[in-house]
Parts: structure tokens; C-alpha cells; sequence
């Protein structure tokens, strides 16, 4: 399921089609079967509920993916799912951070301490 790009370069590909972005420049694109995706997104939307609750939505995700997309190197599946867990994370913080009143002077102190090279208070 890799295939080469021009560079040499190997990236995923569920189904490699031509793009024609400009006349006489072509490219590569990576399309997913409708149904693969509709799968992978439910198992997703299911992994990250999950982890809402009780954490551990990528001991759902990482299977699904693997089923999905056996043929895949297992280092890319591991990125997507870190991908989706990072981008979670983050939008659950934006979220308690708008509800919750933060001390974002004392924060910010401290983690600028925990970032310098030495010994950690």
C-alpha cells in the first residue's frame, strides 16, 4: 500500500490517482474508499469517546486502523493515531480552559521552569 512519490519518497496510499493542479504539472493523490473511511471515523468518533471517559481511546483506534489497513507500515498507523490522541488532547484543553478560570501567570512561570536545563523543583 506504498507507493513511490517522484522523490523517491514512500507515503500511504489506499487508492494513487493523477491530479492536475495546473496545466502540464501533475501530481499525486491519496484517496480512501468511501467505505474504509466511514469505518475508520466511527471507530475515531467511538476511540475518542472513549478516552473521554475513562482514557485508553487508542486501544480502540490502533486496532481498527491495523484491521482496515493491514498492508500499512505500522509506524504510519501509529502516527495517525498519535495524530488524532494529540489533536484531541488539544481541543479538550481549549475546552476546560474556556470554562474554567485558569491562573495563566502561574502557569506559564512554571512551565518555563520545568523547561530549564537543571535540576526540577
Amino acid at each position: 500500500m506504498f507507493k513511490p512519490t517522484r522523490k523517491g519518497r514512500f507515503f500511504f496510499a489506499g487508492a494513487v490517482r493523477r491530479v492536475t493542479p495546473a496545466p502540464g504539472r501533475h501530481r499525486l493523490a491519496v484517496t480512501i474508499p468511501g467505505m474504509e473511511l466511514l469505518l475508520v471515523s466511527l471507530a475515531s468518533l467511538f476511540a475518542g469517546f472513549v478516552d473521554s471517559i475513562v482514557g485508553g481511546g487508542g486501544l480502540i483506534l490502533v486496532p481498527a486502523l491495523f484491521a482496515m489497513f493491514p498492508a500499512t507500515h505500522p509506524a504510519t498507523l501509529f502516527g495517525v493515531n498519535k495524530g488524532a490522541s494529540v489533536w484531541g488532547t488539544a481541543a479538550a484543553t481549549l475546552q476546560y480552559a474556556r470554562r474554567v478560570q485558569m491562573p495563566w501567570h502561574a502557569l506559564s512561570v512554571l512551565s518555563v521552569r520545568w523547561r530549564a536545563p537543571g535540576p526540577s523543583p
